[in-house]
């Protein structure tokens, strides 16, 4: 089996788009740690609003900026990988951490799962990726990623929660290094024009914006956040111009 080779830059990829995600940087300790300086903060109308840049990233390990490439896994495996998509045969073969495809393990079914790569991921002469199972049964991850799933409908517009989507290892991808926020946030008043923050804010400004953001990393690492966090910081909203 031909593996999708790991993407080059291609058109559609932002110029500025950093090499590694800010998992290496970012200082989940500290509430009041800057927010990455890259990050993009959107409406959820808005994200979804925006098209799919096919750069494969989200499936399969091989195309993901993972570094080692098993930290970028399908999450748990089942013995059957998904073969009722894909004519009876295997839909996801795990990989070994050098990128080769290897038979399924038990422990695959188990914790964060394999490397992976998808058979029906199609390599295009441009470098960007088809499914070439669109428009047929897939599995429903396949449509939902990063942020079209119910959760995320229900992090942002029922819980009032700003979200990060998990597109830690996808450093192509459409919906990198963005924050989605719900339209109360004052992030979306004092975006410049590129959806990111100036750095002209008051320091009133800066302590909500680091604070807001270290809780939505939190979230997305499935770290507990307590609901005064989140009260005091919808107040602390309300104050602010």
């Amino acid at each position: 089996m031909d593996l999708p080779r790991p993407h080059t830059s291609y058109e559609g990829v932002p110029a500025d788009t950093p090499l590694r995600a800010p998992d290496h940087t970012y200082n989940e300790n500290d509430r009041f740690s800057t927010p990455p300086p890259n990050f993009r903060y959107v409406t959820l109308a808005e994200a979804r609003s925006w098209d799919c840049n096919f750069c494969g990233g989200c499936c399969t390990s091989t195309r993901s900026d993972a570094e080692p490439l098993h930290m970028y896994t399908f999450g748990r495996l089942p013995k059957h990988q998904w073969k009722k998509f894909n004519g009876g045969e295997a839909l996801i073969i795990p990989l070994t951490r050098t990128g080769k495809p290897r038979a399924w393990r038990e422990e695959d079914a188990k914790g964060d799962g394999p490397a992976f790569v998808c058979r029906a991921l199609g390599l295009q002469d441009d470098g960007t990726t088809r499914c070439q199972l669109f428009g047929s049964p897939r599995h429903s991850a396949c449509g939902e990623f990063p942020i079209f799933s119910d959760v995320i409908d229900d992090e942002v517009e029922k819980q009032d929660w700003h979200s990060i989507p998990h597109t830690t290892y996808q450093r192509a991808c459409t919906w990198v290094d963005i924050m989605i926020c719900p339209e109360w946030s004052p992030l979306l008043r004092w975006r410049d024009k590129s959806n990111r923050l100036p750095t002209k804010m008051s320091a009133e400004q800066w302590s909500f914006a680091s604070y807001m953001f270290n809780v939505a990393w939190r979230l997305k690492s499935e770290i507990d956040v307590q609901q005064w966090e989140l009260d005091e910081l919808k107040a602390m909203a309300a104050r602010l111009p």
